[in-house]
């Protein structure tokens, strides 16, 4: 990499291999800008192959941890640096798959129940017709035209992160067999895109392109996308929600620094320092982040007082026992019901805010953070738990006697 100092361009300008050279001077805003670019490929390739929403997310922080803390790790000579980060992130997703021990149990399974084990992803599946274009429905169609023998190989290569050497010895083929079906395979899927107007230049590989490429457009209310952020805790969607942010306020093409500097603008509307936060993204994945638990009171207690956005913002949170992710907790004791609050987790850290509408009638802001816990995260939500059975027996101070 050629040495670049921090202030020769901005950093949207600049390409991948400028802005990892940049890393070297630990430069924050290079490594916010890498992320929103390649935050949803790491997390989209994770997800196909984990096939486990919170496993790929923990995935994008620890990869993208791993570029801040290595950034000599990619070295531009061997290639471009999204083919690289599709390696790693798929390198590390198989070692996750095979560290817990997901495809033991399926050594004996029968053919059939080896294709059912990476089915093609299907159209209700939230977590990913969400990230899907119109073209990307044309390439699962097309995959479907696919005798069943090539369809099998491309479908375990490609969504299951097997290497050719572990899809022939769970299917007992010769390795040669394997690779002449990937090949013919993925030569009839080529001629299969192209008659749907799709068309495929060099070689077929896994891989990624080195900018953005307009694919297509698709619309969702703005309620729609809150309830994704806050019911299902999408990370992907909250960072697209804070570059929507900074593009209405700022003018297009949204960003992330125009989406934070809007959320700083309202922290500060809203009575709260800003210059005693950090805010680095739009989903709380970084660890760059930092806020206090009173000031997400602040903010929920200025949620509650705008009354014509408020009932919409209640209802986006997960609700203890009911749905989203506090489905499972509190589901057959009392508190069912009653916590309406946004989960937040990455490795070591535990969070719950929102709101508790208690036994004797009163609405409590509330918010928890465990940090640098060295455990399973399962202990602090036991701990949340029991807080959040607690809350609801409080009440809020009578007025003083005058």
């Amino acid at each position: 990499m050629r040495d670049v100092s921090p202030d020769e361009a901005t950093h949207e300008r600049l390409d991948d291999e400028e802005l990892m050279a940049r890393l070297q001077y630990r430069d924050l805003e290079a490594f916010r800008t890498l992320y929103g670019r390649y935050g949803n490929l790491v997390y989209s390739t994770s997800l196909r192959i984990v096939r486990d929403a919170q496993i790929a997310e923990d995935l994008v922080q620890e990869i993208f941890l791993r570029i801040w803390r290595k950034p000599g790790s990619y070295l531009p000579q061997r290639g471009r640096f999204a083919t690289w980060l599709t390696s790693v992130t798929r390198n590390r997703a198989v070692d996750e798959i095979r560290s817990r021990n997901r495809r033991q149990r399926h050594e004996t399974a029968s053919p059939e129940e080896q294709q059912r084990e990476f089915p093609a992803p299907e159209r209700n599946d939230p977590a990913l017709t969400a990230e899907m274009s119109d073209q990307r429905r044309l390439i699962l169609a097309a995959l479907t035209e696919l005798p069943a023998e090539q369809r099998q190989v491309i479908e375990l290569a490609y969504f299951g992160g097997l290497t050719q050497q572990e899809i022939s010895q769970r299917l007992s083929q010769p390795l040669g067999t394997v690779k002449t079906r990937i090949r013919l395979g993925m030569q009839k899927l080529r001629s299969a895109l192209a008659a749907r107007g799709i068309v495929v230049q060099g070689k077929s590989r896994p891989g990624a392109v080195g900018g953005p490429v307009f694919l297509g457009r698709t619309e969702r209310p703005l309620v729609a996308v809150l309830d994704r952020v806050n019911k299902i805790s999408d990370n992907i969607a909250a960072e697209n929600l804070l570059k929507i942010l900074g593009a209405e306020t700022a003018g297009p093409p949204g960003s992330a620094k125009t989406g934070l500097r809007a959320v700083a603008a309202y922290l500060g509307g809203a009575g709260i320092d800003s210059g005693s936060t950090i805010l680095a993204d739009g989903s709380g994945v970084s660890w760059y982040n930092a806020v206090t638990p009173g000031d997400i009171t602040m903010v929920l207690t200025d949620q509650y007082r705008r009354q014509g956005t408020f009932g919409r913002f209640l209802a986006s949170l997960p609700v203890a026992g009911m749905d989203g992710t506090l489905k499972n907790r509190h589901a057959s004791t009392d508190v069912r019901g009653r916590i309406s609050a946004k989960t937040g987790t990455i490795t070591g850290v535990s969070t719950l805010s929102g709101y508790a509408f208690t036994y004797s009638g009163e609405l409590l802001a509330f918010s928890m953070m465990f940090n640098h816990y060295p455990g399973d995260t399962d202990g602090l939500r036991a701990v949340q738990d029991s807080v959040m059975a607690e809350i609801l027996r409080l009440r809020a101070d009578p007025p003083a006697d005058k």
